[in-house]
């Protein structure tokens, strides 16, 4: 769909990419990879960008309390690095109060 309405290969890598981190994040630890919750997506494509919510079932969490993935003990574990791409890769990610949501939005490069 990124490809149809013509966004650049940058954009949607970056997209794909942080979009993911937000579903593996909802499956796995929002919902605890239970088949009986859900995952609700809504999405929008403008000629200025892409924006997406993702709601979970689960309990929330509060995104402040995530440790920091860079620190150098941290660097060679193969997980827990989702928010830091999410954040790097989208122009904005908002997560619910709650914490079992997150909004994000990625404005076109070049428009």
């Amino acid at each position: 769909m990124l490809e149809r309405h013509r966004f650049r290969p940058e954009d949607r890598f970056a997209i794909r990419l942080a979009v993911r981190e937000a579903l593996v994040n909802a499956a796995n630890h929002g919902n605890k990879r239970s088949s009986s919750k859900k995952i609700r997506i809504a999405f929008s494509l403008t000629e200025k960008g892409f924006r997406i919510r993702i709601r979970d079932e689960g309990e929330g969490f509060d995104p402040g309390g995530v440790l920091d993935s860079t620190l150098a003990e941290d660097l060679t574990k193969s997980t827990g690095r989702g928010l830091l791409l999410m954040r790097q890769f989208m122009n904005d990610v908002r997560f619910s109060r709650k914490g079992n949501a997150v909004s994000m939005a990625r404005c076109r490069t070049g428009a």
